[in-house]
């Protein structure tokens, strides 16, 4: 099965093509460098490079986050946008899922919390067990939030820490050393080869959506204030 995936809940976007779970290849942005249609031109590239093109793609892979917002509905509407002429499915995968079987591989680690800024002085947490060359979080639930001083208490002994966000929050990993737990000292990016091969194991396992597939917001969106209408003038007639 030829599957295109793409991961973008950070500042990087990368792109990889698979046939099952072999890597075809794999194309990334440069976060420093913000070009408009970076991710379409990644994406025709290595479909160039491959000599194929969307329509022979089998299964469309995109990672849900928890991330950027603006990136993660970028990624979205390009994965459904490729996947629609032909008919193809689109599976979403958790970015956090992703970045935690990397750290199994780099780090042999079985157990991955995942920490990330949520912005307005919360942390986003995700808990995951690795094994057997799969990811699941074991909360239930894609992510959790929590304030800074409480992360120490919210991870289990034996965990293996990363962060996509780890120049913002350096400081708030400082104290964690002195635990029982693996801190990664470096971000660590998911990658879309990672949310290919979810994606694919949830293929052939049949799961199915429970809806419409939307990124993994880590605050709830704020309703929009209702604009008052103003009275309209009235003009006395000549």
């Amino acid at each position: 099965m030829l599957l295109l995936a793409i991961e973008h809940s950070t500042a990087r976007h990368s792109v990889a093509l698979l046939d099952d779970e072999r890597v075809l290849g794999t194309r990334g942005g440069d976060p420093r460098r913000r070009e408009a249609g970076a991710l379409y031109r990644d994406i025709r590239g290595l479909l160039d490079d491959a000599g194929t093109t969307p329509a022979a793609i089998a299964l469309f892979a995109v990672g849900l986050g928890p991330g950027v917002y603006s990136n993660l509905r970028t990624s979205l509407a390009t994965a459904h946008g490729l996947a629609l002429p032909g008919g193809r499915p689109v599976r979403g995968a958790s970015s956090a899922e992703a970045l935690a079987l990397r750290a199994a591989a780099d780090r042999d680690a079985a157990r991955v919390a995942v920490v990330g800024d949520a912005r307005r002085n919360r942390l986003w947490i995700a808990h995951i067990a690795v094994r057997g060359g799969g990811a699941h979080t074991t909360s239930g639930t894609p992510f959790t939030l929590t304030r800074p001083e409480e992360l120490a208490a919210e991870l289990h002994p034996d965990t293996t820490v990363v962060s996509p966000d780890w120049e913002r929050l350096a400081g708030v990993f400082a104290d964690l050393k002195t635990r029982n737990l693996t801190v990664v000292d470096e971000p660590m990016q998911p990658a879309a080869e990672e949310i290919g091969r979810l994606a694919l194991a949830a293929e052939r396992r049949g799961d199915v959506a429970a809806g419409p597939l939307t990124p993994y917001y880590v605050h709830p969106p704020v309703p929009a204030k209702p604009v008052r209408q103003q009275p309209a003038a009235h003009h006395a007639s000549c």
